[in-house]
């Protein structure tokens, strides 16, 4: 019985210790996202039926927009977790700002997504203005294409615009955990 007591203590004292509690979530969540990303990024384009049907210009294009995003993420991704338990240990509550910071830097993971698509159509505009290649592969199943109507150019622009507000909205959550937990933080002195 003493055995089992002293379990239960141990699970309660880690449960209760910031660091190590939240060591877990930063493994989970930053150190194995921020490798498998690149690599899901560089399968996903390799493993895909519309790969087959692109012509050379935007392979070139989409293999280079994989290694830009990759490196984007694993860096973000990376330098973020480290950041986590100095930003989670200085609160009395930590869970709720473990939250903020997780949904901050997948808002930046995000918004690198849509800050760095933009390599990867504009081999498709390359393609399309010089027809080289199977022009055809426009009308696949390749819904990216034809939200933009086709003209890859439109989606240059737009998406950064994405990438921005799509920053701003996980930033204005982060930020609003955050302000909540130091007004607990605060109004607990």
């Amino acid at each position: 019985m003493k055995k089992i007591n002293q379990l239960i203590k141990n699970y309660l004292d880690w449960s209760n210790d910031s660091k190590k509690f939240i060591k877990i979530f930063q493994i989970i969540f930053y150190y194995i996202p921020a490798v498998l990303i690149p690599i899901g990024t560089l399968a996903a384009c390799f493993g895909s039926e519309e790969f087959e049907y692109m012509g050379d210009i935007v392979k070139v294009f989409i293999i280079i927009w994989a290694l830009v995003f990759g490196y984007f993420s694993f860096k973000i991704l990376w330098s973020r977790a480290k950041d986590l338990l100095t930003e989670v240990d200085t609160n009395k509550y930590f869970v709720i700002p473990a939250l903020a910071h997780y949904l901050r830097t997948y808002g930046e993971v995000f918004g690198a997504v849509c800050f760095t698509i933009p390599i990867f159509l504009i081999g498709l505009q390359i393609e399309a203005i010089t027809f080289v290649g199977q022009y055809d592969y426009y009308g696949y199943d390749f819904p990216l294409i034809r939200s933009l109507g086709y003209f890859p150019i439109i989606g240059i622009f737009i998406f950064p615009l994405y990438g921005y507000f799509i920053l701003l909205s996980f930033k204005l959550i982060s930020e609003s955990l955050t302000a909540l937990v130091d007004i607990a933080n605060n109004t607990s002195k």
